[in-house]
C-alpha cells in the first residue's frame, strides 16, 4: 500500500509495512522520528508541516495476501523466478536439445540454471 496525493489542501501519504518490517514501522512512527520525517517532507515539498498527513500502517498478514501486498524485493524475486522458468522451458524445447533426445533415445529430467 503506497499512496501519495498532493493538492491545494496539502500532502497526504499512506505507506504500509508488512508485519515482518515492524522494526522499520516502529522506528518511523517514533516520537522523535515521525515529526522529523514530516519536517523533511515539508522542506522538500515546500508545504507547511500542518498540511502534511503521514499515515504509516502495519499491514497484517491476512491483508497482505488479499491485496497482493509485495515488497520491491518480493516483486523482483517473482520476476526473476518467471524469467528463470522461461529460460528453462526455452532450453528444454530448443531444437538441438530435442534432436539430441531423439539420437540418444532419452529425456532431460533436470535443468540447472545459473
Amino acid at each position: 500500500m503506497r499512496k501519495m496525493d498532493i493538492s491545494k489542501e496539502g500532502l497526504k501519504i499512506s505507506y504500509g509495512f508488512k508485519e515482518s518490517a515492524d522494526v522499520f514501522w516502529e522506528h518511523l512512527n517514533g516520537a522523535k522520528t515521525k515529526p522529523n520525517l514530516i519536517r523533511l517532507m515539508s522542506e522538500f515539498f515546500s508545504i507547511s508541516e500542518k498540511k502534511i498527513f503521514l499515515d504509516l500502517r502495519l499491514v497484517k498478514k491476512n491483508e497482505t495476501s488479499q491485496n497482493k501486498f509485495l515488497s520491491v524485493a518480493e516483486k523482483q524475486g517473482q520476476k526473476d523466478q518467471l524469467e528463470k522458468e522461461e529460460r528453462r522451458k526455452k532450453l528444454v524445447n530448443h531444437r538441438l536439445v530435442k534432436e539430441a533426445e531423439k539420437i540418444f533415445n532419452s529425456h532431460i529430467d533436470k535443468v540447472i540454471l545459473k
